[in-house]
């Protein structure tokens, strides 16, 4: 049917009544049945309902080059698409354009392609987009700043049992990869004090490593880099130092990113035990050719590389954020196939389909699906700076932690600085910077997610005050900078202080936090019945109920 899509253009087509029928497609290797399929497998609303899918597949194909196709099913009415679109042969990658048949051409491509993510092929296709990115792409390399920061330490992966090493041993400046994971629920082995000296001088043997870690030092090894920093493995995790470090190594982590030569995700891997490494079909990966205006267009998934990330564990982890903004270069181990990304080539789509990329708009984020850390080009007006800085912390607010009281303004830390040097570093007040209060302290949870009832304290670690966003562990709406609601602010700021745990990080860990503000009393009428309530304020002239957006207005 997506073959000629000029054929069918405009029109609507009921396809795939039952799921035994998509699956039959399935098998039969169409390429977007195959994604459909897939997609449905991970749906828990679909494994209930043994009858399948209730209504049949629709495919729409609209404006020439792209198609839609939506599916409907489950318990009342859940609606999922698929977008697809048809590039230009000018815009194929570059295996295709070799002379011969488009067939033979297409063929080759996916001859190279290996079953398993794990194979030394696909370690070789790495190092070659990390060559030709170091040879080539200026943007990509560290600020001057940057060149002389490197973590205390690293592990050394030239020996058979990698082999802790102190950053004062370094004969100067060092190429290094850093890893970015899940640690998981499950213990698996981390560095203590105790066995310190014993990973300098010995190494730590590969059987005694969790599986991830073992893939993740394979890869490092196929991109022929000696050092890889992992945290579990570079910070000390137990022992009388360890806060000590953990602290220090919170402070200069954005920089640890910022300076490797490649980050290496295994977003795959849901914890360290897992392989990072995966058996796939590479039928899904072939390039799909259809038929538009007498031309060959290649069928691209508009999801093609989200789907390698979005929706992969390490997603989800608050601490990826951090990391994948700094990064300069990210190499990613997704569950079907692996992906590139740099400062050059973000809006590429560079992967194992598409190993020179694709120039054409088909994600807007590229495969990671998150925010680009603002730059000063973003900064030429307060206004646009809180814009960016109030998108940052909401998308922070939907991932998750493990320790959530220690780490909610930790793995956040790099970026609140980061963004503090672009704006003038104005005080920061738990998860504030100052210029926004008093109007930041009216965020809002998420409808969908405000708890039934009040949270009881997790731990005797305090976390942050009741008024900043970092005190719920549920995604967040900030208010937005005053300069663009156009309304005037009756509450005054008189004075804020914080205090941290680290001295010579603002913007870490709290001890304690407290805000003075003025503002006139205002009655209010609050009234609630089984499963809502509400809160009006009442005009003082007339006594009348007005929404509360009248908390702007003249008293």
């Amino acid at each position: 049917m997506a073959r000629n899509l000029e054929a069918n253009q405009g029109q609507i087509f009921a396809h795939h009544v039952t799921l035994e029928s998509l699956q039959l497609a399935n098998q039969a290797g169409c390429y977007i049945c195959t994604e459909i399929a897939e997609d449905l497998e991970e749906e828990p609303d679909l494994k209930e309902v043994d009858c399948g899918l209730e209504r049949p597949l629709l495919w729409q194909i609209h404006r020439g080059t792209s198609l839609r196709v939506y599916v409907a099913y489950g318990k009342g009415f859940k609606l999922h698409q698929w977008s697809y679109t048809a590039v230009d042969s000018s815009d194929l990658p570059f295996a295709l354009k070799r002379p011969g048949p488009l067939h033979e051409r297409i063929d080759s491509i996916s001859r190279e392609i290996p079953s398993y993510t794990g194979s030394p092929a696909v370690g070789a296709l790495g190092l070659k987009w990390l060559n030709r990115c170091l040879q080539i792409h200026d943007r990509c390399r560290p600020q001057q700043s940057l060149r002389q920061t490197y973590p205390r330490r690293l592990l050394d992966v030239n020996f058979e049992s990698p082999r802790l090493t102190l950053q004062k041993y370094l004969e100067g400046p060092v190429d290094f990869a850093a890893m970015s994971h899940c640690w998981g629920t499950t213990p698996f082995l981390t560095l203590t004090q105790n066995l310190m000296p014993r990973y300098e001088q010995e190494g730590i043997h590969l059987a005694e490593l969790p599986q991830n870690i073992q893939d993740v030092i394979q890869v490092c090894r196929w991109l022929q880099l000696r050092y890889i920093w992992i945290d579990s493995l570079c910070i000390i995790q137990s022992g009388p130092e360890a806060y000590a470090d953990w602290a220090y190594h919170v402070k200069l982590m954005a920089k640890i990113y910022a300076t490797a030569t490649v980050c290496i995700s295994t977003a795959a891997a849901s914890g360290a035990n897992e392989n990072c490494f995966r058996t796939r079909n590479t039928r899904p990966l072939e390039p799909v050719v259809v038929m538009f205006d007498r031309k060959p267009h290649y069928l691209i998934s508009l999801s093609h590389t989200a789907r390698g990330f979005r929706n992969a564990p390490v997603a989800s982890r608050a601490w990826v954020l951090q990391e994948r903004l700094f990064s300069r270069r990210i190499l990613t181990y997704g569950k079907k196939q692996v992906f590139w990304e740099c400062c050059e080539t973000h809006d590429l789509n560079v992967c194992e389909t598409f190993p020179h990329g694709l120039n054409c708009d088909v994600t807007a984020r590229g495969p990671f699906s998150l925010p680009e850390i603002p730059r000063e080009a973003a900064f030429r007006s307060k206004s646009n700076a809180y814009t960016a800085w109030i998108e940052l912390v909401e998308t922070y607010t939907q991932c998750k932690l493990t320790r959530r009281d220690e780490d909610k303004l930790a793995a956040f830390s790099g970026i609140a600085e980061a963004v503090a040097e672009l704006v003038g570093h104005p005080p920061y007040v738990a998860g504030f910077f100052a210029p926004e209060l008093p109007i930041a302290l009216g965020w809002s949870i998420h409808e969908d997610h405000i708890p039934q009832s009040r949270p009881f304290v997790r731990s005797g670690i305090y976390r942050a005050p009741s008024w900043s966003w970092a005190s719920t562990d549920a995604p967040v709406r900030l208010a937005r900078w005053p300069g663009s609601v156009g309304r005037n602010i009756y509450v005054q700021l008189i004075s804020h202080s914080c205090t941290p745990v680290t001295t010579n990080n603002e913007f870490g860990q709290l001890l304690s936090a407290e805000i003075t503000i003025r503002a006139s009393l205002v009655p209010f009428l609050w009234t609630e019945d089984t499963e809502y309530c509400s809160i009006r304020f009442l005009d003082p002239l007339s006594g009348a109920a007005t929404w509360p957006f009248a908390l702007y207005h003249t008293f």
